[in-house]
């Protein structure tokens, strides 16, 4: 036979139009709009990563494409139903599985973490005190599962050990984690990374009980958040360096990166008299960069001193966002690298990329 044309049909939700775009200069608009099609192209029966290799719902990713389509869209059903999706795969170890629905070998156990932070989210936007009354038993199982883990007298974590768990927290150099890899205790570390997503899970999870008006269970979770906020601050400062490190074993801290700092910055664990050099160190390239994922903490962090970083924040996603315009994207990246990462397998539509919907409009809407 032969073949003369094959092509796609595309399925898309039905959603309203995008706000307007809450900036008017021209590449920043643009930005936007390419952002709104790529969150619309990885929403299917559920959020998914992207709409050609997974096809799956992650809860990192996922945070993204909420929070961001709360601006862009004003639509909460379809939220809600990836939320209640993903709380229905809590494990027997009271973690989620690494993507829903699905049976998997492994899990990361800082994107269960993410989770509690999602449902805060979604309840603030939508109101719907309900439906998160229902998911919160799984939310204080997580919850219950990293306080059992906290090992020593400060109440810090240390890394999972065991060959189920992926200690990932981005895809950079040092934090992405050993996927199928045992960590023998002698080798396991205390993660920064980890320890400050737990941190920002405990206070969303203070938040939501505080909301449903459980004051008991919010001044416990509260009281723990503080607990390992203080933990953070005093185990992974590095005086030397004025910023914190991701790892700590046997008293040494090592690697320094823009996602840990960020973290601990957005977690509420950096005292007053640190945050401004720690902003500094964040904005100064000189640490790992973080990717394009989690540069919503980096944002987030930043402008905790708006009239220092509103300008750099702003340059920083016209830099990296118009290099993909430029290089001829129609929906954002799943890293930096494009297609030529993971041995050619990069993603060219990722909507955990779509960060600057979110950034937009709390920060610059009507001011750019």
């Amino acid at each position: 036979c032969t073949l003369y044309y094959a092509g796609i049909r595309p399925t898309m939700y039905p959603l309203p139009e995008p706000a307007k775009a809450p900036v008017s200069d021209y590449l920043h608009r643009k930005i936007y709009e390419v952002c709104c099609r790529t969150l619309h192209l990885c929403m299917h029966e559920h959020y998914e990563d992207c709409p050609w290799r997974e096809q799956a719902l992650y809860t990192m990713d996922s945070r993204n494409q909420m929070l961001c389509g709360y601006y862009a869209f004003g639509e909460t059903r379809f939220p809600r139903a990836s939320l209640a999706l993903i709380a229905h795969s809590i494990r027997d170890d009271d973690l989620l599985e690494l993507c829903s629905p699905a049976e998997v070998p492994i899990t990361i156990p800082s994107f269960s973490a993410v989770f509690l932070v999602q449902l805060e989210e979604y309840l603030d936007y939508s109101g719907d005190a309900d439906f998160v009354c229902e998911i919160l038993p799984v939310c204080e199982r997580i919850a219950g599962e990293f306080l059992r883990r906290a090992e020593n007298d400060k109440g810090l974590l240390k890394c999972y050990g065991e060959r189920q768990y992926w200690n990932f927290y981005e895809w950079q150099s040092g934090l992405a984690g050993t996927i199928f890899g045992t960590v023998s205790e002698e080798e396991r570390t205390y993660d920064a990374p980890l320890n400050a997503f737990v941190s920002l899970a405990l206070r969303s999870l203070a938040k939501i009980c505080g909301a449903l008006r459980h004051n008991e269970k919010e001044k416990y979770y509260r009281d723990a958040y503080i607990k390992l906020n203080k933990a953070i601050n005093e185990v992974f400062f590095d005086e030397s360096r004025g910023c914190y490190a991701s790892f700590m074993k046997d008293g040494k801290l090592s690697h320094y990166s823009e996602l840990t700092n960020s973290l601990i910055v957005c977690a509420g664990a950096v005292p007053d008299g640190r945050l401004v050099p720690v902003l500094e160190t964040i904005a100064g390239c000189n640490l790992l960069p973080v990717t394009l994922s989690h540069s919503i903490f980096k944002y987030d962090a930043l402008m905790q001193k708006p009239e220092k970083y509103k300008q750099f924040v702003l340059d920083n996603i016209a830099e990296l966002w118009g290099k993909m315009l430029y290089s001829g994207a129609t929906s954002f990246w799943e890293t930096i690298a494009g297609e030529a990462d993971f041995g050619n397998a990069g993603s060219l539509c990722h909507a955990w990329s779509a960060v600057p919907i979110y950034i937009y409009f709390k920060y610059f809407k009507n001011s750019v």
